[in-house]
């Protein structure tokens, strides 16, 4: 951990906009899996299980933000939007702005491998001090700083978080557990040529499958993914 400021948890206190009650909530967040029982400093645990509660926390506050934001989106619009927002990349670009890298607590074998700039990394320790907050906080005090982090990345028209797609959340995930890419497959056209709707289906290592629909062959590998993401990802 930096000790670039006399208190450089203080300091991310300020970016995050929240004041702990207990610090070593915070600390704890900061402390990832490599480095536990690394030091008499570290806790044995290490983030992992702030982790678990921080990404259903953004999950279900991104959801919020989403339905208020794009009263008219469907589910698959808004799947699709959460899903780029609480991505690996998304959320490793709000910690980089929250500068949380040199405040990582790493194993030395991670931190000679400059662990700190890891996108799954920064991620990860995101997660973990969002379900800090919330266990130190609250419901409310968590939606608040989610809010100001992803607030301004919402923009007028849904229609610009396109990008932002299920397929790359689905990968991310289907890597982490299974060191597999998920397997996409057509499954025909149906309509007038001016009018088709395709269809086609993704499979996963564990033999789930899902089916989605769309416009093009594109929009219907990301309309499959996000409902295998429904799936894998339920709602709190």
């Amino acid at each position: 951990m930096s000790q670039d400021s006399p208190n450089p948890l203080s300091d991310l206190e300020k970016r995050l906009n929240y004041s702990f009650k207990s610090q070593e909530l915070l600390f704890q967040a900061l402390c990832h899996g490599s480095s536990a029982g690394d030091s008499i400093y570290t806790p044995v645990s290490g983030n992992q299980r702030l982790e678990f509660l921080g990404d259903a926390v953004l999950g279900l506050v991104v959801g919020h933000l989403l339905m208020d934001q794009y009263p008219d989106a469907r589910e698959g619009e808004l799947s699709r939007m959460r899903a780029g927002l609480v991505s690996e990349q998304g959320l490793a670009g709000l910690a980089k702005a929250l500068q949380i890298g040199p405040l990582i607590l790493l194993s030395r074998g991670e931190m000679g491998q400059r662990g700190f700039e890891k996108d799954s990394i920064l991620a990860d320790c995101l997660e973990a001090i969002m379900g800090a907050i919330y266990l130190d906080g609250g419901l409310e005090a968590v939606f608040g700083v989610i809010r100001g982090l992803v607030g301004n990345k919402l923009p007028d028209q849904p229609a610009l978080l396109e990008d932002s797609d299920c397929k790359s959340r689905l990968q991310e995930i289907c890597q982490k557990r299974w060191h597999k890419v998920p397997e996409y497959e057509s499954q025909g056209e149906d309509g007038p040529e001016h009018d088709k709707i395709f269809s086609a289906r993704v499979t996963l290592a564990n033999g789930l499958f899902a089916l989605g629909q769309g416009r093009s062959k594109k929009a219907a590998e990301q309309d499959a993914a996000c409902q295998a993401l429904l799936i894998l990802e339920p709602e709190p």
